[in-house]
């Protein structure tokens, strides 16, 4: 439900409210050891932390969340978050770091979309 807020208070350009519902969304995750929903609010917070160029903090939560999705064999969800990994590389300005990236996301299998935005 928290992530849902967090999506919409995107959308409306409130990113620093967004980023709040989804630490506050992190936060509840962890104190129920529910890892599915812990993942899914660090990308969320890894994509609200990109957009407001925290490209470092972005890498680390993302990177904690594609973790999570190992753990879950959750191979969509890798895909998805190795795709937010590479753009945030990407901006950092790291070539090699972005060409790993890369290729992890090539490692997961099945067909997924990139979406940039």
């Amino acid at each position: 439900m928290l992530n849902n807020l967090g999506w919409l208070l995107q959308k409306l350009g409130k990113i620093n409210e967004a980023e709040e519902v989804f630490r506050r969304s992190q936060v509840i995750s962890e104190n129920l050891k529910d890892k599915q929903s812990l993942g899914i609010a660090l990308n969320s917070l890894g994509r609200i932390l990109k957009q407001q160029q925290k490209l470092d903090e972005a890498e680390r939560v993302l990177r904690h969340s594609y973790d999570l999705s190992v753990e879950r064999n959750d191979q969509q969800r890798q895909a998805i978050i190795l795709n937010d990994l590479g753009q945030v590389i990407h901006q950092k300005g790291q070539k090699e770091k972005f060409n790993l990236a890369l290729m992890y996301f090539r490692r997961v299998k099945g067909n997924f979309l990139l979406l940039f935005y």
